[in-house]
């Protein structure tokens, strides 16, 4: 059984790279050039019939990563996104499965949009969605496209914490140049440690029982702010200086200030708690192993 990562620049592909690239069942795509000998394969999701389809068989698997995921510049290139991540996914996923081969499609939690009841709802799998943004919106016309296939999963990220996200550079490149970070607020997300997204995938990278829902919210278990995570971050780096700034208006019309997500198909497939941040952990721990914190 074989394993394609479609993406290999992500955070997510990435990691999955570096720990499986010597795993001969297991191979990457990029949307640029990279010698084959690496096991990496040229594909763009705007080029779908490039693929080699003829690699696939019963059961294996293709983990979707690749996506803009930037909603913003889904906003302001709408239709080269919509090429990326709704037009190329969908056809290439009904290729996939039509061969016998299973896909894993990355969502994100902003499919839910904002709570319409109050900030604190608990969204679960089951809810409506009413996306807020181009993103969001792309990625919910996925989920609709492929939903009922059932040799699809669809993990509905939240917040990924990992010493090499986005976030946590912005907030070291500040502490090294004696920069006052700035940090949205109100931002909650139900923030989760890479490592657990990658146990998850070696959970699903297994055959598929009927038990394993086709819908799977991945997040920890607690509701946490930019500013929790500067405030970790600066526990352990007394030198870091951070403000608090809202952020303009325009900021929220691509994603909502708080989604509180349910956990609990992801605990049950993992048979445990999130690692990050269980009820025996501070949340000073909520960044990944090996941060420089």
């Amino acid at each position: 059984m074989k394993t394609f990562v479609i993406g290999r620049t992500g955070l997510i592909s990435n990691a999955l790279y570096e720990e499986e690239k010597d795993n001969l069942d297991y191979f990457f795509t990029s949307s640029s050039l990279i010698p084959q000998k690496e096991r990496i394969i040229p594909f763009n999701l705007q080029e779908i019939d490039s693929f080699p389809y003829h690699l696939i068989e019963k059961n294996d698997l293709i983990i979707l990563t690749a996506a803009i995921s930037s909603p913003d510049e889904c906003h302001q290139h709408y239709a080269r996104s919509l090429r990326i991540n709704v037009t190329g996914p969908v056809s290439f996923i009904e290729k996939i499965t039509k061969l016998g081969g299973r896909v894993i499609f990355f969502s994100s939690d902003t499919v839910y949009g904002k709570a319409q009841e109050d900030n604190q709802r608990v969204f679960h799998e089951d809810d409506a969605c009413v996306p807020l943004g181009d993103y969001a919106k792309m990625k919910r016309e996925v989920e609709v496209a492929v939903s009922q296939n059932p040799l699809v999963k669809i993990l509905r990220l939240s917040l990924v914490i990992h010493h090499s996200d986005k976030s946590t550079r912005y907030l070291e490149s500040c502490l090294k140049k004696n920069l006052v970070a700035e940090i949205f607020h109100p931002y909650y997300r139900n923030a989760i440690i890479l490592s657990d997204i990658l146990s998850l995938l070696k959970v699903l990278s297994q055959p598929w029982t009927k038990s394993i829902p086709s819908i799977i919210n991945v997040g920890g278990d607690d509701l946490l702010s930019r500013v929790d995570l500067a405030k970790s971050f600066q526990k352990k780096n007394s030198s870091f200086r951070f403000s608090i700034v809202r952020p303009p208006e325009s900021f929220y019309f691509n994603r909502p200030e708080i989604i509180s997500i349910s956990n609990l198909r992801m605990k049950k497939l993992l048979q445990r708690d999130p690692a990050a941040v269980t009820a025996n952990r501070k949340i000073d721990n909520i960044f990944c192993e090996g941060i420089n914190l």
